[in-house]
């Protein structure tokens, strides 16, 4: 009879893309790590056109707690952690990435600092990956965030990640949307820490990053924070913007109206300015109308899910 096999207690999930030469070095540091922990290894291979994912099936045949999964496409990261936190096992789920510059090692210390007060805990790189430019600007970045959004963390975007099951579970990833997990985790609850990691320069293949980051980074920034903020009252977006337009539309087409009952004077001159307080009364109008459709909508998607209120806590 053949012996069942353990529960993984850890899952590494590492998203990878055109770093064949990388796979292997890193298969040994993390042995070098956890040693023979019950642990499994998830390399997610993000539409690589090198012999990457071969290398993930020779660390396969060599470890049986490596696992690989291949995206038909290259559809980005958000993508790749999404696919390997559906297909993690384990209770505790961890983050790498897959050029080497992040060492496994400093999972050990994340997962320790996770304890029973945490729910995720994310490394600090205090060092760019790149050039001092390019550092600066994401200090500069990252400054930004932890003025505009909680929690205040130093390195929103560092790989280096421990956290429950239930935070991944939690995560809606859309696209580089995988930048901001801390900051979405923190928004549904959990509680959010950042230890100190190493950060080493990269020994092979070429960095996937470039300056348009940035900018994509910023956008899905003013995505995130408007959903996190509106995403589940709607109307206080909608109707916020709404209410402000009616009003300065209705004062201007009020003020005038008053002028030409109480003073008599002409409004033939100020055609075009009654008419734009009338296109104002008639867009804040639109906004009431759609805020109070998308909360109708979400009330019965809550209604029908089930999920208008997750119970934190059972005695």
């Amino acid at each position: 009879m053949s012996e069942p096999k353990r529960c993984p207690e850890l899952s590494i999930v590492i998203p990878v893309r055109s770093e064949e030469a990388n796979i292997r070095p890193l298969h040994a540091e993390i042995q070098a790590a956890f040693g023979t922990r019950a642990i499994e290894i998830l390399f997610v291979d993000d539409g690589s056109r090198d012999h990457t994912f071969d290398e993930i099936k020779q660390c396969r045949a060599l470890d049986p707690r490596v696992r690989g999964l291949r995206l038909r496409n290259h559809g980005g990261k958000s993508a790749a952690y999404a696919a390997g936190f559906r297909a993690a096992r384990a209770p505790l789920i961890a983050t790498l990435d897959g050029d080497l510059q992040d060492d496994p090692a400093d999972l050990v210390k994340l997962e320790a600092a996770l304890g029973s007060e945490f729910d995720l805990v994310v490394g600090w790189k205090q060092t760019g990956k790149s050039s001092k430019a390019t550092f600066a600007l994401s200090r500069l970045f990252n400054g930004l965030i932890r003025t505009l959004a909680k929690p205040k963390l130093h390195d929103m975007n560092c790989p280096v990640r421990v956290m429950r099951r239930e935070v991944a579970e939690s995560l809606e990833l859309g696209a580089d949307l995988h930048r901001y997990i801390p900051l979405m985790a923190a928004a549904n609850g959990f509680r959010v820490r950042e230890v100190p990691v190493q950060n080493r320069p990269r020994q092979h293949g070429v960095s996937k990053y470039s300056g348009s980051k940035y900018w994509s980074s910023a956008i899905a920034l003013l995505g995130v924070l408007l959903y996190l903020r509106f995403g589940k009252r709607p109307m206080a977006l909608f109707g916020g913007l709404g209410v402000l337009f009616f009003l300065i539309g209705f004062l201007v087409d009020a003020y005038y109206a008053a002028l030409f009952v109480f003073r008599g004077q002409s409004i033939d001159d100020h055609f075009p300015t009654i008419m734009f307080g009338v296109a104002l009364i008639v867009i804040g109008t639109q906004f009431l109308s759609l805020g109070l459709l998308a909360e109708i909508l979400l009330r019965r998607l809550e209604a029908m899910s089930g999920r208008g209120s997750e119970l934190a806590e059972e005695v």
